[in-house]
């Protein structure tokens, strides 16, 4: 059984999250169900993608609290919506389904003009409301996709803004935003790399191990939901921080 032969993000989180929650997902494939949470992100974001490329006027009612940005962000110069990044092992990019694919990421929305340099990535959130703050996979979901502009546009490109909308967020707090410049591109670069060719090079017949935690009440494999994992021995003991 082979191992991983293409990452993402969202795959290299639930790594480190859970070696084998990937393990069961990735290289066993077994089903997961799709929660309600999921399900209505992804209603939204079909819904805003409708929006952005005129297939509607009107902005879902989702959007409203970013009303105005949205309005601008129809109108920007170069829109992309859904924009399909994939790459080769060596960073050369290709088709999505290229048999060779090795990495992949997806772009909410992307806008800037080659001759200026300047990129901007907008990536759309649902389901984070305050207090909670853009915790240590946000963070490192803007140097995925700085590192991946990097990759496709490569010394054209000058600068990144990564830009997190919050649709469930009040007006006056639903935009965070990170500035990448030229030297950190290249840095995120090589270092995501190195973090991809560690992930994909793991042999699959070897144990994937088992992180128990808070995370194991959600997982879709776990045995509360019918799946084959008991989240290990320590899951009881997991520290939620209360008294």
């Amino acid at each position: 059984m082979s191992g991983l032969k293409a990452w993402s993000f969202s795959r290299w989180r639930r790594y480190d999250t859970c070696p084998h929650q990937a393990f069961l997902a990735y290289i066993k494939k077994l089903e997961e169900q799709q929660g309600p949470a999921l399900v209505r992100g992804q209603k939204i974001h079909e819904d805003l993608e409708t929006y952005l490329k005129g297939g509607s006027s009107r902005i879902p009612p989702e959007g409203l609290n970013l009303k105005r940005e949205l309005m601008s962000l129809k109108k920007a110069p170069g829109l992309r919506v859904e924009d399909q990044w994939a790459f080769r092992f060596d960073l050369k990019p290709c088709d999505w389904f290229d048999r060779h694919c090795w990495l992949r990421a997806k772009v909410d929305a992307r806008y800037g003009l080659r001759e200026s340099g300047l990129l901007t990535i907008v990536d759309f959130k649902t389901g984070c409301k305050p207090p909670r703050q853009p915790g240590k996979y946000d963070d490192l979901q803007k140097e995925i996709y700085a590192a991946c502009a990097a990759a496709k546009f490569g010394d054209a490109l000058l600068e990144v803004d990564v830009e997190y909308w919050y649709l469930d967020r009040p007006v006056d707090d639903n935009i965070y935003r990170e500035t990448f410049n030229k030297h950190q591109l290249a840095d995120r670069l090589e270092y995501w790399t190195e973090v991809g060719r560690e992930l994909t090079s793991r042999p699959a017949d070897e144990p994937w191990e088992k992180t128990p935690g808070l995370h194991c009440r959600w997982c879709s494999f776990h045995t509360n939901k019918g799946g084959p994992c008991d989240g290990g021995s320590e899951e009881e003991e997991a520290d939620d921080g209360s008294f």
